[in-house]
């Protein structure tokens, strides 16, 4: 993995693991939910586009691996973090008690960090030839399209989904919308996994993040339609 690469996840390492620390101390939906009118949707709005541009760089920024088993293993902790920051945004804006109540559950799941934990057990990555770290501070739109460079390429529409869904600025409806396309991205890269991978303990993983992952992009998307008419 090169230097800039084991940095970056290093950092993210002591992050990640703070963020699930604290996790189990400050369920979501113990904390008191704003009340519509204290909610300022425009800074709501702004900061959850902030949130989800930078997981989407932090994923760019590990190394193209040719096998897929370190690949996943590392990308899997920064599309972690983000989904901590969501989390802790829908603390701040949510104001509705079923979705508060699932983004406690994704705050607390453990098995993206059981994934990135497992690393140290599979091969180093090696760099898939021609690839290099995207910088960080590529825009968006340009991010985006380097996905085709990665052995994951299932994560590309999750991806470009993300990046143009439809927000309207409902707090409760854009962490719905926007953590359903956060859990595809993850859910397409552990499939791609579980075909393309050879390390027993993380296709287990990768099959329960699936399961779990899969049920929950269910009860958004039952939100959405039934609250808000919107389909994905």
């Amino acid at each position: 993995m090169h230097m800039e690469t084991t940095q970056a996840v290093s950092a993210l390492v002591v992050a990640s693991l703070l963020l699930c620390a604290s996790a189990a101390g400050r369920p979501v939906s113990t904390t008191v939910a704003p009340t519509p009118s204290q909610v300022n949707r425009q800074n709501a709005s702004a900061e959850l586009d902030d949130i989800m541009a930078r997981t989407l760089e932090s994923m760019l920024a590990v190394t193209p691996c040719s096998t897929a088993d370190p690949y996943f293993a590392s990308a899997i902790l920064p599309h972690r973090v983000g989904a901590a920051e969501m989390c802790d945004w829908m603390a701040k804006y949510g104001t509705d008690p079923q979705l508060r109540n699932i983004s406690d559950a994704v705050y607390t799941s453990p098995t993206e960090i059981q994934i990135f934990q497992s690393m140290p057990d599979v091969e180093a990555c090696t760099p898939a030839p021609g690839a290099a770290p995207a910088s960080l501070a590529a825009p968006r739109a340009k991010a985006a399209g380097r996905l085709s460079q990665y052995p994951a390429v299932a994560i590309r529409s999750s991806i470009a989904f993300s990046l143009a869904a439809g927000m309207n600025g409902d707090p409760n409806h854009d962490f719905a919308l926007q953590m359903a396309a956060h859990h595809m991205a993850s859910i397409n890269m552990a499939r791609v996994e579980l075909l393309h991978g050879t390390y027993a303990p993380l296709k287990a993983l990768a099959t329960e993040l699936i399961v779990i992952q899969t049920k929950q992009v269910g009860q958004f998307r039952q939100i959405l339609q039934n609250q808000y008419s919107t389909y994905i």
